[in-house]
């Protein structure tokens, strides 16, 4: 598990706008349309970026080693390129749930298991821990603007390959898409 890589995607319907219907109809089109839900991904992403160890923040089963937006035949999209964390308390945050049938698992790597299990539990605003702050700043401008940020499980906005290969089988646009 300590070198395995997967790839997170995240759909986009244009540049810096997450597809709308990612979200299963969970939050209305003209809130996903307003909302800051694609800065405030790539924000976390960038913070889960090694060697950034950011404490008292809330940890995830994994760590950013690779970004890249891309135009592939699926589309636009956000991926990223995940590895287990080095923490061994971020490791255990996360305990597997039964969010799957057995058979929805079969074959899949524990790494996996725990990304699955943490991004069905986890909503977007509890990983989003400078939004308080940010808020804050924003009250003090003329024309106060609050970040908009729905309620969405992070499940309904990613997805996660099972298949480490992947990785080593598509051609990405930059060569070097991560390295380690």
């Amino acid at each position: 598990m300590k070198n395995e890589v997967l790839l997170m995607t995240i759909w986009l319907s244009s540049c810096g706008q997450v597809a709308a219907d990612q979200c299963g109809g969970q939050v209305p089109n003209v809130v996903l349309r307003a909302a800051n839900i694609y800065q405030a991904l790539v924000t976390w992403l960038l913070s889960l970026v090694p060697p950034v160890k950011m404490k008292g923040r809330p940890t995830a089963p994994f760590q950013v080693v690779g970004l890249q937006q891309a135009w592939r035949e699926d589309g636009l999209a956000l991926y990223a390129c995940l590895m287990p964390a080095d923490e061994p308390s971020a490791q255990n945050s996360t305990k597997i749930q039964k969010i799957k049938t057995k058979d929805d698992l079969r074959g899949t790597s524990i790494f996996y298991q725990k990304i699955s299990a943490f991004l069905v539990c986890t909503w977007l605003p509890d990983v989003i821990w400078w939004r308080e702050e940010l808020a804050n700043h924003f009250q003090k401008q003329l024309c106060p603007l609050l970040p908009e940020i729905p309620s969405v499980l992070l499940s309904d906005i990613t997805a996660v390959n099972p298949d480490p290969q992947v990785l080593y089988r598509n051609t990405w646009t930059s060569g070097n898409f991560f390295s380690y």
